[in-house]
C-alpha cells in the first residue's frame, strides 16, 4: 500500500520519470470495530521526462583541419535514449533530427565552415520524449574560400543570356559574379553554382569571374579562360503575305537587336534565297505561280554568329479560272455500264487546282483528271453534263453542255425451238433493263435480216414449211439505239411421219386349235413393226407377219 487518503487527489513525487505504474485505489468502511473494503479500481500513468541541459563546443580537428561542433547535455533520470535536433541558422521551426543516441555526447562533422548552426536535444523513453532542451547555438569562423578553380561561359548558345557555371568551393556562403574586372560586381549572394547574364547585348565579347565568400570574407576572383558572348537573336514575328497581292508575297519581320543583316530562306525544304538584307521587309516577285503556297524563313545575322531561322508561309491574291473548258464530250451508248465524259484541260494564269463536273445541273463529282465516268444512268435515258475549272479562289464559268447515255445490253439467254412444231419456232431471250422493244433478226448465221419488232421477250415465226432451218438473234431496242446481237441460235421446224400401208389377208384360226389362235398377215414393206389389237384393245407387238394369241378367248 502506497498512501491512505481521506481526499480525492494523491500526489506520487517519488516515481521514476518515463516508466509506467499501475495504481489501485479502492475505498474502506470502519464500523462494529471492522473495516470494510470496496473492489480496488486501476489506472496506468508515467511521470514525464525532464528535458535535458545542453552545451555547444566548436572546434577544428585533423590536418587538413575540418570544422566540428561538439554537443554534451545532463544525463535524465528515466531516460533510455536521447534525440538530437539541429538547423543551419536560427530557425528553430524547421528543426530536423540529427541523430539518436544512449550517450550524453555527440560530435557534429557536417559542418562548413562559416556556418552558425543550432541544436536542442530531447530525452526519450518507450512511452515518452520530454520538450526540447534549452537551444544552443555555434559554429566555426574558419578561413576565406579557395578559389572555384573553373569558370566557363556559353558562347553563343542562347540569344537571351550568357550563362556562366563553376565548380563549388568548401566552406563558402554564396557567390560574387563579376563582368570584365574585379572592379564590376554584377552579382552577389548566389548560391547556386551557375549564373544567367541577361543585361548585355548581343554580339559582344564578355569575360567572367566568380569569388567565393563566407563570413571571414571573399577569397581570391577567378575569371574566364575565354570570353562569352550572346547570339542574335530570332525576330519575334515574321510573316508572309497570304493573297493580299497578285504580283508578290510581302514579307515583313521585327528588327533584332545586335544584327547587321538577314538572310531571307525559301522552299521546301528552306533554302538560302536573299542575303545582306538590311532592312526588315522584303517583295518576292520572281518566279511565282497562281494556287502554290511557298515557305520562307529569316534569320538574323550577326558578327559573332547568327540567330535561329523562323519561318512562315504565303501565297499570291488568286482569282478563279477565267476561262471555261472546251471539248465537252459524253459517250453516247458506246458502253453498256458507264457514260465516259471528257473535256480539255484549261490553261489559266490564275491556276486551276481541279474541276466540277455537273449533272443535271446539279454537282457530280469533283476531280482533278479531265475525265470521268457515270455509272448511276438508268440504260436508255439521257444525262446532260457541264464542267467548270476552280482553284482556291472559286470556279470559273460552265462549259457548252453535252448529253451521253449507257448503251443497252444485248439481250441474254437467247434460244430458237428445234422441232416443236412443223411450221412454228419459238424465240424466247432475257428481259434488258432499260429496253423499250426487241428486234428480232433471221437468216443464216452470215447473214442476217431484220424479221418484226415486239415489246415482249419470246417471238413466234409461224407460217414455215415442215423441216425448215434458219439462224435467229434479237437485239434490246429504245429510242436512243439498238443494242448489239444477242448471241444466233438456229430454230427448226418438223419434218411429219408417214402414215404406213395397214397389213392385208389377214386371217386367224377358227377352231383349229386348243392352245389359242393364231393371226397372219401379209408383209407392209418399210414398216418397224405390227401392234396387234383385240376387241380394240392392244394384246401385243411383234416384228413378224404372224401372232399366237394364247390362251383363246372363250366365247
Amino acid at each position: 500500500m502506497l498512501s491512505v487518503q481521506t481526499g480525492t487527489t494523491y500526489d506520487d513525487y517519488n516515481q521514476i520519470a518515463g516508466v509506467l505504474t499501475t495504481y489501485y485505489v479502492k475505498t474502506y468502511l470502519n464500523k462494529d470495530g471492522l473495516q470494510y473494503d470496496s473492489k480496488p479500481v486501476y489506472i496506468k500513468a508515467w511521470k514525464r521526462l525532464s528535458p535535458p541541459i545542453l552545451t555547444t563546443t566548436s572546434d577544428e580537428i585533423g590536418d587538413p583541419t575540418i570544422p566540428v561542433i561538439y554537443l554534451n547535455w545532463t544525463a535524465v533520470d528515466g531516460a533510455t535514449a536521447y534525440k538530437i535536433f539541429k538547423v543551419e541558422g536560427g530557425n528553430i521551426s524547421n528543426f530536423g533530427l540529427l541523430a539518436t543516441t544512449t550517450n550524453n555526447t555527440l560530435t557534429d562533422y557536417k559542418i562548413q565552415y562559416g556556418g552558425v548552426y543550432t541544436y536542442a536535444v530531447k530525452s526519450c523513453s518507450s512511452i515518452d520524449e520530454s520538450e526540447y532542451s534549452n537551444i544552443s547555438s555555434n559554429g566555426v569562423l574558419g578561413q576565406v574560400p579557395e578559389t572555384t578553380g573553373f569558370v566557363d561561359v556559353s558562347t553563343g548558345n542562347y540569344s537571351d543570356k550568357i550563362k556562366i557555371n563553376w565548380r563549388k568551393v568548401p566552406n563558402t556562403f554564396f557567390y560574387n559574379v563579376y563582368r570584365d574586372s574585379e572592379s564590376n560586381r554584377i552579382a552577389t549572394n548566389i548560391s547556386e553554382l551557375s549564373f544567367d547574364d541577361t543585361t548585355v547585348p548581343p554580339d559582344e565579347l564578355h569575360i567572367y569571374g566568380i569569388g567565393a565568400e563566407n563570413s571571414a570574407g571573399e577569397g581570391s576572383i577567378q575569371f574566364s579562360s575565354f570570353p562569352g558572348w550572346r547570339r542574335v537573336g530570332t525576330p519575334s514575328i515574321f510573316s508572309a503575305s497570304d493573297g493580299l497581292y497578285s504580283d508578290k508575297i510581302k514579307l515583313n519581320w521585327n528588327p533584332v537587336q545586335g544584327a547587321t543583316s538577314y538572310t531571307l530562306f525559301k522552299g521546301n525544304p528552306l533554302t538560302q534565297y536573299v542575303t545582306g538584307i538590311t532592312g526588315t521587309t522584303y517583295d518576292d516577285a520572281i518566279d511565282l505561280s497562281y494556287g502554290t503556297v511557298y515557305n520562307y524563313g529569316i534569320k538574323a545575322i550577326g558578327i559573332l554568329g547568327d540567330g535561329i531561322t523562323v519561318s512562315d508561309s504565303g501565297f499570291l491574291a488568286q482569282s478563279p479560272p477565267e476561262s471555261a473548258p472546251t471539248g465537252l464530250s459524253a459517250s453516247d451508248g458506246a458502253f453498256t455500264d458507264k457514260i465516259l465524259v471528257t473535256w480539255n484541260p484549261v490553261s489559266s494564269i490564275q491556276g486551276v487546282c481541279g474541276y466540277q463536273l455537273f449533272k443535271d445541273g446539279g454537282i457530280f463529282t469533283t476531280t482533278s483528271s479531265t475525265s470521268s465516268t457515270d455509272t448511276t444512268v438508268i440504260p436508255g435515258t439521257i444525262a446532260n453534263y457541264t464542267v467548270k475549272a476552280f482553284n482556291s479562289a472559286g470556279s470559273g464559268p460552265f462549259s457548252s453542255g453535252n448529253t451521253g447515255w449507257i448503251g443497252l445490253t444485248y439481250p441474254s439467254n437467247f434460244s430458237a425451238s428445234k422441232s416443236v412444231s412443223l411450221s412454228e419456232i419459238f424465240l424466247n431471250w432475257s428481259l434488258v433493263n432499260g429496253a423499250t422493244a426487241y428486234k428480232v433478226y433471221k437468216g443464216t448465221p452470215a447473214s442476217l435480216v431484220f424479221l418484226n419488232q415486239t415489246s415482249s421477250t419470246s417471238y413466234t415465226d409461224s407460217g414455215l414449211g415442215s423441216g425448215i432451218t434458219f439462224a435467229y438473234a434479237v437485239k434490246a431496242s429504245c429510242s436512243l439505239g439498238d443494242s448489239a446481237f444477242s448471241d444466233t441460235d438456229i430454230g427448226e421446224t418438223g419434218t411429219p411421219i408417214p402414215v404406213p400401208d395397214p397389213p392385208s389377208s389377214i386371217s386367224a384360226t377358227d377352231g383349229t386349235l386348243d392352245t389359242g389362235v393364231t393371226v397372219t398377215w401379209n408383209s407392209v414393206p418399210g414398216i418397224s413393226g405390227y401392234v396387234v389389237f383385240r376387241n380394240a384393245n392392244e394384246i401385243g407387238r411383234t416384228t413378224t407377219e404372224t401372232f399366237t394369241d394364247t390362251p383363246a378367248p372363250v366365247s
